[in-house]
């Protein structure tokens, strides 16, 4: 199984990664990735609670737009390292990915690991940083 494939499956999917493994399994599959692909994929997240704090499930419902759209900025790295969601060993291993892409899913892997209140932080400093992406994005899930 690639590690993209693998990638979508472990962090969860939505309907573009949905149409990412189909095409996959039918374009470069076994078929005995196709019947491990199937049984590892799970359902769905449930809907977001509405008392749930804003940010807390952002990475969760924003996850491809955000490693295809965010940028990486110092001013992003940073906040998150002023709020102490990052420290310098994490934010070297993100700059150590070779590629734009890679450093995305590496340092959201990284925040989500960190649990609701690194998320949250995540957030807001995003918020901060590029007001205009969040604004969007949380828009498209309206």
């Amino acid at each position: 199984m690639s590690p993209e494939l693998y990638h979508m499956i472990v962090v969860g999917y939505n309907e573009r990664t949905f149409y990412q493994i189909v095409k996959h399994l039918l374009f470069s599959a076994s078929p005995t990735d196709v019947t491990s692909t199937v049984s590892a994929v799970s359902p769905a997240a449930p809907p977001a609670n509405p008392s749930t704090p804003p940010g807390r499930d952002f990475i969760r419902r924003h996850r491809m737009a955000l490693e295809t759209r965010m940028a990486l900025l110092p001013s992003l790295f940073r906040s998150l390292q002023d709020c102490r969601v990052l420290n310098d060993e994490e934010r070297e291993e993100v700059d150590s990915k070779s590629t734009k892409t890679l450093q995305k899913q590496a340092l959201l892997d990284m925040v989500v690991r960190k649990g609701a209140r690194a998320q949250k932080h995540f957030y807001q400093v995003l918020k901060e940083v590029d007001p205009w992406l969040v604004e969007d994005l949380e828009e498209q899930s309206d």
